[in-house]
């Protein structure tokens, strides 16, 4: 069951994000100039880990009976923005790109089924809706193990 907030509270939770430094503009993470480097795919990958998690402890409060308010959110890091292939791209940079992608298009939906759901006033998640929104932030374990993986095989001397 989601558990609204008043006006009120919903105001000061935006003043306390915006005080953290917090934005709700989306800037893509990387230099579409420049292909994929370790350091760059290494952040993101922690980022989207962390988002699946959250993702998951949210859906499963929920699907158990916990009251969640909807001023949580899923803590999903902007895209990666990358060129296009390039000469001196990687292959290993190119799989990593392409698995860090497709977690991100999983978590993606998962915060859409979440924003969904809290976008009616007074709506209650349903059972059904919170087995789909977690089952979206589920589809994105396998990519995020294969771009690990990817990851722990990339060469830290090597730069992209």
């Amino acid at each position: 069951m989601i558990m609204r907030l008043n006006k009120h509270a919903l105001a000061l939770a935006l003043i306390g994000l915006l005080a953290a430094g917090c934005t709700l503009e989306f800037a893509a993470l990387g230099d579409p100039a420049r292909p994929l480097d370790r350091e760059t795919a290494a952040s993101h990958l922690a980022a989207l880990q962390a988002a699946q998690t959250a993702a998951l402890d949210l859906w499963d409060r929920l699907i158990f009976g916990e009251e969640v308010s909807c001023s949580e959110a899923i803590p999903l890091p902007p895209p990666l923005s990358l060129p296009s292939a390039q000469e001196g791209d990687t292959p290993l940079a190119a799989q990593v790109a392409g698995q860090l992608g497709a977690a991100y298009d999983a978590l993606s939906q998962s915060v859409a089924r979440w924003d969904a759901e809290c976008s009616y006033p007074g709506a209650i998640v349903g059972l059904e809706a919170a087995r789909i929104g977690r089952d979206a932030a589920l589809r994105a374990g396998e990519p995020l193990q294969a771009a690990q993986a990817l990851l722990d095989a990339w060469p830290a001397q090597q730069g992209n």
